[in-house]
């Protein structure tokens, strides 16, 4: 049995339907591991070593529902250099909050296990880290110049813009050339994020959505196919969409298996690589999500295969 502490946002927020870091921690009770919840603004450095307040809790399912129980057992604080081993799992943004979490566990990395790494998180920046590797991107450019991203967007007759720190589809907007404001529209951008990201905007999107490859410890554990709702080219799933069955193609598994060397080497347990029309969009680390959807589609337990390699991960440095 192991004490785990896992960094992550309220338990009000999180949906018991479809919540990665629930479906983890429901397996790690079951398998009788001492779990220590916190939020990430409990964090306090004193003396050299790192506290959070949280509490110990149990987490199971109400019969024939998907709807989540949490028992508080306990509220203290923690010494987390005294754990073997800490989750990070709160959602962005990668604000300076979010950052400064990391700067703080990264004070004891060489006491504990953390995953995904601190400084992996703030090295594989989830929508600029794609840029190593160009040969398997859509045409892109990520600046904070107006006139650039004129000269881009004016290749184009329909243009994708992001900001650059955004998740779940938030401020993901197709812009148009024919819309009169489209100008207008980037340069709202600008002043709100300073630093976005304009995509040649792929078509396919809308009829076939796209892919989410979930990569555990540098391997390919799963994947499903991200339908958007009607109406709206936003796959993601926080955006209203749905998750079936697929099959990645050749060229998509060269994708994910180029990565994932970099990723592992970097310490990043836990990856969601984000394709669409066998390019690459995303690789998201601070909170990847998709394990319940993936477990549904296939009705095989993938927290469950998480937590084993979690379980080895801990015991190969023991």
């Amino acid at each position: 049995m192991y004490k785990i502490a896992i960094q992550l946002d309220d338990f009000s927020i999180l949906n018991p339907k479809a919540d990665t870091t629930l479906a983890i921690s429901h397996i790690l009770n079951g398998r009788g591991h001492k779990v220590f919840y916190y939020h990430p603004r409990t964090l306090s450095l004193q003396h050299g070593s790192l506290y959070a307040y949280g509490c110990e809790c149990i987490l199971d399912f109400k019969a024939n529902t998907h709807e989540e129980i949490f028992q508080i057992t306990s509220r203290y604080h923690l010494e987390l250099g005294e754990v073997d081993l800490i989750l990070v799992r709160q959602d962005p943004p990668f604000d300076m909050k979010y950052l400064t979490s990391l700067y703080l566990l990264e004070t004891i990395n060489n006491k504990v296990m953390i995953l995904n790494k601190p400084s992996g998180i703030r090295e594989v920046v989830e929508k600029i880290f794609p840029v190593y590797f160009q040969e398997f991107l859509p045409k892109m450019v990520i600046t904070g110049e107006l006139q650039v991203a004129k000269n881009f967007a004016e290749q184009y007759s329909n243009v994708v813009i992001k900001s650059l720190y955004g998740h779940a589809g938030k401020d993901v907007k197709k812009i148009s050339m024919h819309d009169p404001s489209w100008l207008q529209q980037v340069d709202d951008y600008l002043k709100s994020y300073n630093y976005i990201i304009l995509q040649e905007y792929l078509s396919e999107v809308e009829n076939n959505g796209d892919k989410r490859v979930l990569l555990v410890n540098g391997e390919i554990m799963a994947a499903f196919q991200r339908l958007p709702k009607q109406g709206d080219f936003r796959a993601n799933m926080a955006a209203g969409g749905s998750a079936i069955a697929t099959e990645l193609t050749p060229r998509e598994i060269e994708i994910c298996q180029t990565i994932a060397p970099f990723l592992k080497e970097k310490g990043i347990f836990l990856a969601g690589i984000d394709l669409l029309n066998e390019k690459l969009i995303e690789v998201n680390v601070t909170s990847p999500t998709g394990v319940k959807a993936a477990s549904e589609i296939y009705n095989k337990d993938f927290a469950l295969s998480i937590v084993k390699e979690l379980e080895n991960s801990i015991a190969n440095v023991k």
